[in-house]
Order: C-alpha cells, then sequence, then structure tokens
C-alpha cells in the first residue's frame, strides 16, 4: 500500500500537518490527564463502587442513579466536542483541520523529503564513466 493512500498524492496533502511544541505539550498533557484519571478512578472511585454494590437495593439506589446521570452527561459532552470537530470539517472540506496533529501524515511527508532528497542527490552525483 503507497504511504500517500490516505491523503491522496503529495500534491493534495497539506504541508502545515506537522508537530509543533504547543501541540507536542497537549497531547503529553492529555496523556497525563488520562494516567491520572485513570489513578484517581482505581483509587477513589472503584473501592466506592464496591462498596454501594454490597449495599441493600434500596439503599443503593441514589449511588446508582447518580452514576447514571453522570455517565449521561459525560456522553453529552464527548458528543458535544465530536459535533463541534465534525461541523468544523463539514464547514472547511477539510480534513484533518488545520493546526491538527497527524502522525500518519507527518510520517509520509518526512519519508517523501527523505526520498527527494536521495533523488536530488543521486541525480546531481557525477558517473565515473563521464570522464569528468
Amino acid at each position: 500500500m503507497h504511504l500517500a493512500a490516505p491523503f491522496g498524492t503529495m500534491e493534495q496533502l497539506p504541508r502545515y500537518i506537522e508537530p509543533t511544541r504547543p501541540s507536542r505539550l497537549k497531547l503529553a498533557t492529555c496523556a497525563v490527564a488520562g494516567v491520572l484519571l485513570t489513578l484517581a478512578f482505581d483509587l477513589w472511585v472503584g473501592p466506592r463502587l464496591k462498596w454501594v454494590a454490597s449495599l441493600p437495593t434500596c439503599e443503593s439506589l441514589p449511588y446508582v442513579r447518580a452514576e447514571v446521570v453522570a455517565f449521561v452527561f459525560a456522553t453529552w459532552f464527548v458528543g458535544a466536542l465530536l459535533y463541534k470537530r465534525a461541523h468544523n470539517i463539514w464547514r472547511l472540506q477539510q480534513s484533518p483541520l488545520p493546526g491538527t496533529w497527524s502522525g500518519r501524515a507527518l510520517a509520509y511527508v518526512q519519508a517523501h523529503e527523505r526520498s527527494s532528497k536521495q533523488a536530488s542527490s543521486m541525480r546531481c552525483r557525477p558517473s565515473a564513466s563521464s570522464g569528468r
């Protein structure tokens, strides 16, 4: 499979998809936040959910209701973020959006630049049989 298949040809590939310091910091921040949220859930919420499960049904209903409400709001929040992104893609008729970081596109750009540099260095090299 050709590396440009998901993005079209090199001429169609946007040149702005390159990682910048702010995008790397944003990615690292998201990774750290994910790890911290996972640890918080395991250390704080997990034992409380086990405690709620040990209660009789009538006493555990308020906790279960709070869980359902929290998950519904989390689903709405994620849905709103996805809607905003989809709306921007639809409005600009462009994916990925300007300013976003795409690892596969960046890998393609870097591979193409390396191959074009190698090809240009091979063309400029005089051959031994040319007698120069």
